[in-house]
């Protein structure tokens, strides 16, 4: 949502992120030097919280969340993001994802991995007519 200020500039209107307070989510900020300036950098926990909890069923795009946790697997306490958004159904199948591709560590209790592998071939086999 935006709203337009006295000089005619659009300025966004945040209302609150997706599952968790803006208070402790400053809390848990780091400040980080950003083009000079020091600010306050939301934990990566807190970014894949918001992310995975804004997630509906008329809003189901996995490609952001899953490039984020490709690129940042290691520095993420993937723990903990299991259990803030364990309420979400669209949050566990984020998960199934991130276990079968062997993104992320296996939960804690979870069944063993199944490995997924796809053979490709350099000529398609033609289509059966339906």
């Amino acid at each position: 949502m935006g709203a337009w200020d006295e000089n005619r500039v659009l300025v966004d209107v945040i209302f609150g992120p997706s599952g968790l307070d803006a208070r402790d989510a400053l809390e848990r900020a780091e400040v980080l030097n950003v083009l000079s300036m020091e600010l306050p950098v939301m934990a990566l926990e807190d970014v894949v919280v918001t992310k995975l909890l804004s997630l509906t069923e008329h809003s189901l795009d996995y490609s952001k969340p899953l490039e984020m946790a490709r690129a940042l697997r290691e520095q993420i306490d993937w723990e903990a993001v299991r259990r803030r958004t364990s309420g979400s159904p669209f949050a566990d199948a984020y998960f199934v994802l991130l276990d079968r591709l062997g993104v992320v560590p296996e939960a804690p209790g979870s069944q063993p991995r199944r490995r997924v592998q796809v053979e490709v071939s350099g000529t398609p086999e033609p289509r059966a007519q339906r």
